[in-house]
């Protein structure tokens, strides 16, 4: 028995469910962060920012002027991707997981228990590796922990 298959091409009245370029928001712009902050512990905006450009809406990639400003406020220097993507990390930093280093204009992982605690469920959900400072750290924090109750 022999069996042909026929190519078949896709209606044209049906596309995806969904858009296929969402626009960016904070939640889609945190995976992004992490995936730099797991790799070196430290992250510049300009890097979530190149990262996540091929991936965006059009819009999003633009930098409205005056009259055509989503909120008809003050003209903007900015795309709305660089906006979210400082939203996020500012967000970031105000959960106490990142510390932002002013001199480098660099985003920080944080040693404290908020930040070990984010980035264990981070490291959890993509089966990942904890960044090696805060790995050493943590064994800081145990050597010194053994140490006080000898």
């Amino acid at each position: 028995m022999t069996i042909t298959l026929l190519p078949c091409e896709p209606r044209q009245d049906e596309g995806l469910p969904w858009d296929d370029l969402p626009r960016v928001t904070t939640a889609r712009v945190r995976p992004f962060i992490f995936a730099v902050l797991l790799i070196r512990s430290a992250v510049h905006a300009r890097e979530v920012v190149d990262s996540m450009t091929p991936h965006v809406h059009p819009d999003d990639l633009r930098i409205f002027d005056e009259q055509e400003s989503p909120d008809g406020g003050e003209p903007v220097d900015q795309t709305r991707l660089e906006s979210v993507v400082w939203e996020a990390l500012r967000g970031l930093e105000a959960a106490g997981i990142l510390r932002f280093r002013p001199e480098d204009s660099l985003f920080v992982l944080a040693s404290n228990h908020a930040a070990l605690s984010r980035v264990i469920s981070v490291v959890a959900a993509l089966d990942a590796t904890i960044p090696d400072h805060l790995l050493a750290d943590l064994s800081d924090r145990a050597r010194l922990r053994f140490l006080c109750h000898l």
